[in-house]
């Protein structure tokens, strides 16, 4: 085997001959106490010749292209036609772009391959390190080095050589016009692009339209080649990678390629994509030992793997250690710390910065969203809007996802009238985004009108308007979608099923919702993952099947999570099965211990049975162990403030007035015989207090504070953080009939439309 590498290239038959020539030497193998090939090890290999002659079809129309790209260069040296010259620049800018598309399949293709050959490595006793299969995978292996070490230097002598020619032709061109012959210096400010030094070479030469358009051609095509150029570093490294030492990495390359500022970033880049880390640091003492320690492309490709990669601390200290920081150093700091979740320091390294471009307002924006910070978010896009930044399409995005958390319409209104205003191409994701805001502000309508005029409507688009007739509560809509997008040709994916299974729960329809789930991987070949299951033990719960939802807890192939078990204990609430909802709360807290929501609801299900020791004892251990409750918090967005509350909170400034005109409600609320339900309020204390306590819910507060700062008839939108206590549920209910007055509140799970005295979750929530 080690002859052929001395060869520049054998065809793949030949290699697949040898590698059959390998595998039929079975009595050398059977010394060394290796056994025969079964089926799978069998169709395992035949796949992957299958896949290497895919990849060295590829390769072939590469070389192809690229032989053209040659021919148009000479071309262009001979035409006298700009139009002509024109025409030739496309068709190897076309060139160029099909290369680039060609050479992504072949990256992509090597990727899969490679992920396949080191799970057989690990599945599979014949394909362990010096099998005859290996050493077959190895000689494949070779053979893709040699051929990609070929084109890379066919491609470094057609980028040499367009570069040559024009230098030549600039040369002339300054001779015949001036008499005399130009520097290096003069030749390298004009190759360079600089807009001046073309300016002035056409003042001093007379440049014609044809040099002009040949300088564009050829300035055009060497961008694209630098591109391909990357490419093909990456294409390098996956191939070293795969089952090959990445010591070998800096002289395979250096064969390939001489070093420069730019090879070490892409080696980084494609380290970055296998998560490699033992690798990159080897590579990081490589941009040291050739003296590229200070060089700002290599260190900000170091920083980036660091900061990507969780490894903050050794990023910072690369990052003061850079004599020379440009605003990419800076964005790749803030990335990584808001992907560690470090917030704080991330604004504090945003605010440092000398210089911010849209990236970095963007950075930040997204890493808010990202940890929930959904306020910060919107305020920090407000002073991207006074520093006069464009947001780009991310940003808005993540803005419309700020303003949906938020229940922030009028927020999310504005900027979707800044995106038709500007001009903005909504994209499939910036689409989805406003799709998804509409429908978590309660603006179905709306959204069904923003998914009407997104031009290319991918599964996201159609999952985010599912998704919001799920949580209104509009299951038999939701379904009528689902079919809707399948005749499109549209295919659901696990999202899809996740928001269609929903809608089934909160509408009740478990026929639905049990066909739905056994054509996931019967009709569209999608394992259920946790999620389903969830939803199912919801759906079945829900509607009283209790024993049912408990059966196929105990069927899942997957260890149930809280939320599948806080399924089971919430159906149990509703149904008041209170022996199940006991052990279930058990289950639930030895499996989220911190979860200070687990104990109350197991302390909730004891009281509810009588059982007032168990119930108090539930709760004295969340107490010992140290857990909290996560407040209630209620939100309420008015003239494009966001004001929040919390139960028993006195913070805001109309704290006064708002306790107020909630003792004038309670007075309303006793007229029409509201009485509170206290039977489930678990404090030592007496009615009244409770009663006190139950009044001062973060809703309540929301709700006194929309009725006194908006006119009659005005909707009142809130959100809540938590599910809504069924007193709170009862008291909107009346407030919507006495106030005559839409209220829509949106829970941690679901809508509830308040009118005239009637919720649309039917009172199951």
């Amino acid at each position: 085997m080690n002859d052929l590498m001395t060869k520049s290239f054998l065809s793949y038959v030949e290699l697949k001959k040898q590698a059959e020539k390998d595998l039929a030497e079975e009595d050398l193998d059977m010394e060394k106490g290796q056994t025969q090939l079964n089926p799978i090890d069998e169709q395992n290999l035949s796949q992957f010749f299958q896949e290497v002659a895919s990849i060295k079809i590829t390769m072939e129309e590469i070389t192809n292209l690229v032989f053209d790209l040659q021919t148009l260069n000479e071309e262009t040296k001979s035409t006298h036609s700009a139009k002509v010259l024109r025409g030739l620049r496309d068709r190897m800018e076309a060139d160029a772009v099909s290369i680039l598309r060609k050479a992504k399949i072949v990256k992509a293709r090597l990727e899969s391959l490679d992920k396949s050959n080191i799970t057989n490595r690990r599945i599979s006793e014949a394909y362990k390190e010096g099998t005859c299969v290996d050493r077959t995978r190895i000689l494949i292996t070779n053979g893709l080095r040699v051929k990609l070490r070929e084109m890379m230097n066919e491609f470094q002598g057609l980028r040499e050589k367009i570069l040559s020619d024009h230098k030549e032709d600039l040369k002339r061109r300054y001779y015949n016009a001036t008499g005399e012959f130009p520097t290096e210096e003069v030749i390298e400010q004009m190759v360079s692009g600089s807009e001046d030094k073309v300016q002035l070479f056409a003042e001093k030469v007379g440049m014609d339209l044809r040099s002009k358009e040949r300088h564009e051609a050829v300035r055009d095509l060497q961008r694209s080649l630098q591109r391909l150029h990357q490419v093909f570093l990456d294409m390098a490294v996956l191939v070293e990678t795969q089952g090959e030492k990445i010591d070998d990495i800096e002289e395979n390359v250096a064969n390939a390629v001489p070093h420069n500022s730019y090879t070490f970033p892409f080696l980084l880049k494609a380290c970055s994509s296998l998560s490699a880390m033992e690798e990159t640091k080897q590579i990081h003492t490589h941009v040291i030992k050739f003296g590229f320690g200070s060089e700002v492309y290599a260190t900000n490709s170091l920083l980036h793997f660091y900061a990507r990669s969780g490894n903050i601390s050794a990023a910072r200290l690369l990052f003061d250690q850079v004599p020379e920081r440009d605003i990419v150093s800076w964005n790749s700091m803030i990335d990584g710390y808001t992907k560690c979740g470090k917030i704080e320091i991330a604004y504090e390294v945003f605010k440092d910065m000398p210089v911010k471009n849209v990236i970095s307002w963007t950075t930040m924006i997204s890493g808010y969203v990202g940890a929930g910070y959904y306020k910060e978010a919107l305020n920090l896009f407000h002073e991207m809007q006074i520093e006069g930044v464009k947001p780009d399409n991310v940003a808005l995005a993540s803005t419309l996802s700020a303003c949906s958390n938020l229940g922030a319409l009028e927020q999310g209104r504005w900027i979707h009238a800044y995106i038709d205003k500007t001009g903005v191409e909504i994209d499939p994701v910036l689409g989805c985004a406003i799709i998804d805001m509409y429908s978590k502000c309660g603006e179905m309508q709306k959204a069904l009108e923003v998914f009407g005029k997104v031009k290319k409507k991918e599964v996201s688009s159609w999952t985010a308007v599912i998704s919001g007739f799920a949580i209104h509560g509009r299951g038999r809509e939701a379904l009528d979608w689902f079919d809707s997008m399948q005749k499109v040709g549209i295919k659901p994916n696990h999202v899809t099923f996740t928001a269609i299974l929903t809608a089934c729960s909160y509408s009740g329809m478990v026929d639905e919702g049990k066909a739905l789930f056994e054509s996931m991987e019967r009709v569209h070949k999608l394992s259920p993952r946790i999620e389903h299951y969830g939803c199912m033990v919801d759906l079945l719960g829900r509607a009283g099947f209790l024993n049912e939802a408990k059966g196929l807890i105990e069927k899942m192939p997957v260890k149930p999570n809280a939320v599948v078990w806080g399924a089971l204990l919430n159906a149990c609430r509703i149904h008041k099965n209170v022996e199940l909802g006991k052990k279930v709360g058990q289950i639930l807290i030895e499996e989220d211990p911190d979860h200070g929501g687990r104990y109350v609801h197991l302390a909730s299900i004891h009281a509810a049975a009588g059982d007032w020791d168990q119930a108090v004892e539930a709760r004295k251990k969340m107490k010992e162990r140290g857990v909290s409750k996560l407040p209630g918090c209620s939100s309420i967005s008015l003239h494009g403030v966001v004001h929040e509350f919390v139960a028993g909170g006195k913070a805001h400034p109309q704290t006064a007035e708002i306790y107020n005109m909630w003792d004038n409600i309670a007075v309303r609320l006793k007229k029409e015989g509201y009485k509170p339900a206290l039977q489930n309020l678990l404090l030592d204390l007496e009615d009244e207090a409770k009663e006190m306590a139950i009044n001062q819910h973060s809703e309540k507060l929301a709700i006194a504070f929309g009725l006194l700062r908006t006119k009659p008839g005005t909707t009142i939108r809130i959100i809540k953080n938590l599910r809504a206590c069924e007193d709170c549920h009862t008291v909107t209910k009346l407030i919507s009939k006495i106030y005559d007055r839409e209220i829509i509140i949106r829970d941690r799970t679901r809508f509830h439309h308040f009118r005239d005295g009637k919720c649309t979750c039917g009172d199951k929530w």
